[in-house]
């Protein structure tokens, strides 16, 4: 018996057990599915397979099953990589707690998150036991208002009796994002091994779960993070079977992930406020501290830095009036063709990263003695403007990573192919940069490290195939099987599509929005469940404002509580007998479990889409040498 009929057989034994404690019938899609993941695992070379898998065909279950089992053969850990919070629950509170069982031993399993989604119990407690009688510190930050410090100590409550594990994603309690921020840490914040917390953290007590785990369920954004500094919860990619679930969104995800931006004013008050926090932190420290050095070179620095940024300023309003650069219609986007920045403005990038650079030196030599002030105890600074100067030294740096990470992008611009552009700000310039030789980062981070790669969707393929998303992903037509699954749903005879004639040309704007906010109760008047996509905050806030009170009343907003509590609520209301209405964003596109009545109808206000003058867009027209990209590319 070959590897993969072995493999497919002892997949097969594990599927009809689950299928009988479940009670559902055999699907074929999902054994086709099982038996193509099957081969592709156990191939000899590139163990990488794409397969599309149309809804309803359960290629959670499928996926799972000969991964898990392959994995645990082979000791590798088998990583599930989805795009949104909601579907990695979904996925742990569903099929995997349902398989867990049917492995000997018991399958284990969990998510994986960045450090963002985890509180910092230190910054919980500082900020429950702030008492100051200003707005603002010392370094011109804002102190937290009386409502924050009510909600640390209430979080921090929870977690010290362990009625919260200390996910932000489950928090109890409706939060901010500017509670988010300051309730959560990066690498750059986080004492590590010195912090009174660390044995209880949630962020360590995750990352030491890692290796105890068969099945790590985590988000693309973690995954493209891992690379740097400081990101260090997922295992080796060699040391890995991937299964990417929803990978249409793989390429805009690694775009995103890579993009940078900022502006010549941004770049201008960030050097100010580096001068600003040395002068106050020296003069609030005894004479015998050891800072002199670095508050020397700072003051050094940033006035040679500062007129090298505002000369950027003429240089580029003189730009923009050239043949170098294109110009859209409405005068706010100026694009470099082929994203190609011209030499005078590389160079002047290039000066700017050499001296951001050594800012970056100085203020991590900074850093360092920070550090060793708060695990000696030192005496030269008091314990309050310590932790308050390293939470600004912290910020600061995070913006000047930011910042230098562009200047040096435009500095070496033959080094990685991206849309480059300008956009006036105000009477300074932001510049922009987002990454579309995606193939190649995707190549160098993961298809040429993994052990093994299942990508899967239930949309990738196109009129060409698979050839577009193949190639914009750079996996390998030729060594890399696909396969499709068609979806065993009757679309045609079980969904009606409608599209209600509004009176407007185009959709958006305030007029629409208030039409909108009138037609939708008396569309969802027959159901009593629904979900209603928008492509942007503000329309949804717009059209919820205007909806008449009662139907209000039966709406849930996406952002209002997690997404988690969300679903949890909208499903709860239907399940009493009562009315709800989900209204989501790009993230409640896919991936939303809600069968049945949960969802009965489904109102799309506008389909997304790249603009005709998109600057992503037209340098990838460029670089593929297209003249009209609605109707080629």
């Amino acid at each position: 018996m070959s590897n993969s009929q072995r493999l497919f057989e002892e997949s097969k034994d594990r599927y009809f057990a689950w299928l009988g404690e479940q009670g559902y019938t055999p699907r074929t899609g999902q054994l086709d599915m099982i038996q193509f993941i099957s081969e592709t695992l156990t191939k000899d070379t590139r163990k990488h397979g794409v397969v599309e898998a149309g809804t309803g065909t359960g290629k959670t279950v499928a996926y799972c099953i000969p991964a898990a089992i392959e994995a645990r053969r082979l000791n590798k850990k088998l990583v599930i990589v989805t795009s949104t919070v909601l579907l990695q629950q979904q996925l742990v509170q569903g099929e995997l707690e349902q398989l867990a069982n049917l492995f000997s031993p018991i399958l284990t399993f969990g998510i994986i998150k960045g450090r963002r989604r985890y509180a910092c119990i230190d910054r919980l407690h500082n900020h429950a036991n702030k008492v100051s009688e200003t707005t603002v510190d010392l370094f011109g930050n804002e102190e937290p208002s009386e409502r924050d410090r009510r909600v640390a100590s209430r979080l921090f409550d929870l977690f010290d009796t362990r009625s919260w594990d200390g996910d932000m994603d489950a928090a109890p309690i409706s939060l901010y994002n500017r509670q988010i921020t300051a309730f959560t840490t990066d690498f750059l914040g986080c004492h590590r091994n010195t912090c009174e917390y660390a044995g209880p953290c949630p962020y360590f007590r995750a990352r030491s779960d890692v290796e105890s785990l068969d099945v790590i369920v985590t988000n693309y954004s973690l995954l493209m993070a891992s690379e740097q500094e400081g990101v260090d919860l997922l295992p080796e990619p060699q040391d890995c079977i991937y299964v990417f679930d929803e990978v249409h969104r793989l390429a805009e995800i690694v775009m995103n992930s890579f993009s940078s931006s900022t502006g010549t004013a941004t770049a201008l008050e960030f050097l100010e406020s580096v001068e600003s926090f040395i002068n106050r932190l020296v003069s609030n420290v005894e004479d015998d501290h050891p800072l002199e050095a670095e508050h020397q070179q700072i003051l050094r620095i940033v006035p040679q830095l500062r007129p090298l940024i505002e000369k950027l300023n003429p240089h580029f309003e003189q730009l923009t009036r050239s043949n170098e650069i294109e110009r859209n219609d409405n005068g706010n986007v100026f694009r470099f063709p082929a994203g190609r920045v011209d030499d005078a403005t590389s160079e002047q990038a290039l000066v700017v990263d050499a001296g951001l650079g050594g800012l970056h030196e100085v203020l991590s030599d900074l850093r360092k003695e920070l550090e060793q002030a708060r695990s000696e105890l030192a005496m030269w600074i008091p314990t309050d403007t310590l932790s308050r100067a390293f939470n600004t030294l912290n910020d600061l740096m995070r913006q000047l990573a930011d910042i230098r990470s562009l200047f040096k992008d435009w500095g070496t611009t033959t080094e990685r192919v991206a849309a480059r552009w300008l956009s006036p700000d105000d009477d300074a310039w932001r510049l922009h940069s987002v990454p579309i030789a995606v193939s190649e980062l995707l190549e160098e981070s993961i298809w040429s490290r993994a052990y093994g790669v299942v990508c899967t969707s239930a949309s990738i393929y196109a009129s060409d195939g698979f050839d577009h998303f193949m190639a914009q992903v750079g996996l390998r037509t030729r060594e890399d099987p696909a396969k499709r699954i068609p979806s065993p749903f009757d679309f045609r005879g079980n969904v009606r599509f409608q599209v209600p004639d509004m009176g407007f040309s185009r959709p958006g704007g305030d007029a629409f929005n208030a039409a909108a906010a009138a037609e939708i109760p008396r569309m969802l008047r027959q159901d009593r469940s629904g979900l209603v996509l928008f492509t942007s905050r503000r329309d949804m806030e717009d059209v919820y404002k205007n909806f008449p009170e009662r139907f209000r009343n039966f709406c849930i907003k996406q952002g209002d509580v997690s997404m988690v509590e969300t679903i949890k609520k909208h499903r709860n209301a239907i399940d009493e007998g009562s009315r709800s209405y989900l209204l989501g964003l790009a993230s409640y596109r896919e991936g939303v479990d809600l069968p049945g009545d949960y969802c009965q109808h489904v109102i799309i206000m506008r389909i997304p889409f790249s603009v005709p003058d998109d600057p992503v867009a037209k340098t990838q027209k460029d670089l593929l040498g297209l003249d009209n990209e609605f109707m080629e590319f």
